[in-house]
């Protein structure tokens, strides 16, 4: 599996396939893992060092929240699709082999380099921008990562980042060479797009074949499955009066503390944070007792009266309804769940801490509505969509063949045709997937030859045929440095996996791949 793996996927720069946020992973714990053992990890690096199980799978489980919180709509058939598990165990192996390096050359960072990072990392700088001590020592805290092993992992990253810049170099090229470059990245083509121009329109009279259609897709056009649904829901907004903090904690907590300008400041915030600790912990020990009481059959509503949770009931609703809350994964629960079994506490959301748990206490089954007009206007609809996509492609294909014979535009028959022009691909936002590869594929191609067939809109295909290529005049100082960037980031990424196929050779990996499929 990684044979390849010096090559970044996606034309990202090799830096951002390493990937591995050194705030993220530290704060879930993953540095602390990646070191593994040699009886449960998923890659063996050189002679003794692992990729562990555990790290692995806290690696995905950060990667599978991040794109579903961009992409909510993703399934789980297309996250497969994604190849997850090879990107993250290539990131791993990748960092690992770069921090081995810099281990063995003697990269030292020193302390002051290393305060300096922390400093300006966002995540411990108070509203003002500056680095507020009181806030990294809490979330570390919170977060249960020991200072001492944060330092040591950030230098870590420190030195091996420091070997991989050695490779990235600013250099001024010749200026002829900038000038072609930019001149390639700003050629134009102008096309022309043939698209099928079909006006077929389905025997709206053909009973039977309507019949035959609404039998055979009775699931959708039937009445939506409904559910009475019950739940109870605890947030931190409801013990915020319930939890308190005595005066002694207060003076423990921040007996360390001298008293300069900014005491009352941070005293302010270590009684803040040891409030937010205590309202997790009341949090932590509502929720075993709710489903300890759950289990014994206890009703939701007097279970939220008598812990002063929230309690919310949803009569007859549908997967489509707009009145279901909005907490994170809530609806595919309720959809999820069986009658009178209620689910396992789910978490509210990542940024309104919190959780849930559902009780579907009735299901309503969905019902084949009759074949009235209004279905049968639904149906005529997508039967001429049908009729219309088959004779669209028929004449595209047609139309292909045709100008192929010819590659003259005027003898073709039942299309239309629009000129348009196209930046590189690279250089531009693309909408329409095959169009994208068409046009990926006329910049590739000499002048009045044509792409394959893609879909197009309306029930329709085209393809493009190559009318000329556009040469940009000379270009201009921003043309010229844009263009000695490109070639600066081309030579790093060439030299960089040059490296890492050294490091690879150095230390030779070894991938468990029957434990990686079952992850």
């Amino acid at each position: 599996m990684l044979d390849n793996i010096k090559k970044a996927s996606d034309h990202i720069i090799f830096k951002l396939l390493l990937g591995i946020l050194i705030f993220t992973f530290a704060f879930t714990g993953i540095y602390g893992y990646i070191a593994g053992s040699s009886d449960d990890y998923v890659a063996k690096i050189g002679s003794d060092h692992y990729i562990s199980t555990d790290a692995f799978i806290k690696a995905k489980r950060i990667q599978v929240q991040n794109i579903k919180s961009n992409y909510p709509q993703i399934t789980d058939e297309q996250l497969k699709l994604l190849n997850i598990n090879k990107n993250i165990l290539q990131s791993l192996v990748l960092r690992k082999l770069v921090e081995i390096e810099s281990k063995n050359l003697g990269i030292l960072i020193s302390d002051k380099i290393v305060v300096s990072e922390i400093s300006k990392n966002k995540f411990f700088q108070n509203k003002d921008g500056k680095f507020d001590p009181m806030l990294f020592k809490a979330l570390l805290r919170n977060s249960s990562i020991p200072e001492n092993e944060y330092v040591e992992n950030l230098k870590n990253e420190i030195a091996a980042n420091f070997l991989l810049d050695i490779f990235s170099g600013n250099v001024k090229h010749s200026p002829a060479l900038n000038s072609n470059l930019a001149r390639y990245q700003n050629e134009k083509r102008e096309v022309t797009i043939v698209t099928a121009n079909s006006k077929h329109d389905y025997n709206k009279q053909n009973a039977e074949e309507i019949e035959t259609y609404y039998k055979g897709h009775l699931s959708d056009f039937s009445t939506a499955e409904m559910r009475d649904v019950e739940y109870i829901y605890v947030q931190p907004t409801h013990f915020s009066n319930q939890v308190t903090i005595t005066k002694q904690e207060e003076s423990d907590a921040t007996a360390h503390l001298e008293k300069d300008k900014n005491y009352e400041e941070n005293k302010k915030n270590i009684v803040t944070q040891l409030k937010f600790q205590k309202i997790d912990q009341k949090i932590i020990e509502t929720i075993q007792e709710l489903e300890d009481e759950i289990a014994s059959g206890e009703n939701f509503q007097k279970l939220a009266e008598k812990f002063k949770v929230g309690f919310g009931k949803l009569t007859a609703i549908a997967n489509k309804s707009q009145n279901i809350p909005s907490f994170k994964g809530f609806k595919k629960e309720i959809f999820k769940a069986e009658l009178d079994q209620p689910s396992e506490t789910l978490q509210i959301d990542e940024a309104k801490p919190g959780y849930y748990i559902i009780n579907v206490t009735k299901i309503t089954e969905p019902k084949p509505m009759p074949l009235d007009d209004k279905i049968k206007a639904e149906i005529i609809k997508i039967l001429t969509q049908e009729h219309q996509d088959k004779q669209n492609f028929s004449y595209i294909k047609q139309a292909l063949f045709d100008y192929n014979k010819s590659e003259d535009l005027g003898k073709l028959k039942n299309i239309s045709t629009n000129i348009k022009i196209f930046d590189r691909p690279d250089n531009q936002t693309m909408a329409m997937e095959g169009q994208n590869d068409a046009i990926i594929e006329i910049f590739n191609l000499r002048p009045k030859k044509a792409t394959k067939i893609f879909p197009s809109k309306n029930n329709s295909y085209s393809f493009m045929v190559l009318n000329n290529i556009i040469k940009p005049a000379k270009a201009n100082d921003e043309e010229l440095k844009k263009a000695n960037a490109l070639l600066n980031s081309y030579i790093t990424m060439a030299q960089q996996n040059q490296f890492i196929e050294y490091l690879q050779e150095k230390y030779p990996v070894t991938i468990r791949e029957d434990l990686l499929a079952k992850l």
